[in-house]
């Protein structure tokens, strides 16, 4: 399937995700376009669509006065599937490695809404994101900067390949979820991604005072 044959048909999903949600139907949609979207490549032209068209679902859903209305009932299994797949965003960030700097920036951007937004933002039983997903986050998007392996030690993450703006990105995704990382391993691996690089140690320690 061509980028833009899959851009068609998530135009004609839409419409389906925006009906009542007593109907099973965006239920089902839902599901389906995430287990597709799953089982796609890192650096498929298709995976970076359906990735930007949820994360312009879930921040429609978060708008408390929408033009249109959209909204997933508490009971719906898509939230649980939604969640795991917020949740997955830094290891989809470390897959696309350098492959696709643009659908890197994304994810961040979409990383730094939510961060900056805060858990109190973000309401039980409205609300997509779930005041669980900062934890599990901030923990997991350390090995994007950096990665210490039992055997081979410390290992450079994606984050020190990319070019200077979307580095910079990635700082300032780091620095806001760093308060939500019980452990302080977010902190530190970013400390160590950033000892090579002058302007990038800079920038990082300007960001986490």
């Amino acid at each position: 399937m061509t980028p833009t044959a899959y851009s068609s048909i998530l135009s004609l999903i839409l419409p389906l995700l925006l009906l009542p949600p007593t109907s099973e139907i965006p239920t089902a949609i839902g599901q389906a376009l995430l287990s597709h979207l799953s089982r796609q490549g890192s650096s498929s032209h298709i995976k970076s669509l359906g990735n930007q068209f949820l994360i312009s679902l879930v921040l429609a859903h978060e708008v408390r006065f929408p033009t249109i209305p959209f909204f997933i009932t508490p009971q719906s299994p898509l939230r649980a599937d939604l969640t795991a797949w917020i949740e997955n965003l830094p290891k989809t960030l470390w897959e696309i490695g350098i492959k696709d700097p643009l659908a890197t920036q994304k994810i961040l951007e979409f990383l730094l809404n939510i961060g900056q937004r805060g858990k109190a933002a973000f309401e039980d039983g409205f609300s997509l994101v779930e005041k669980k997903v900062f934890g599990v986050v901030a923990a997991r998007l350390g090995p994007w900067f950096w990665l210490e392996h039992p055997s081979k030690g410390g290992i450079k993450g994606p984050w020190t390949k990319l070019e200077r703006d979307v580095k910079k990105l990635g700082l300032d995704v780091a620095s806001i979820w760093a308060e939500y990382d019980a452990d302080l391993s977010l902190q530190g691996a970013v400390s160590k991604a950033v000892e090579s690089d002058e302007w990038a140690r800079a920038y990082w320690a300007s960001r986490s005072t």
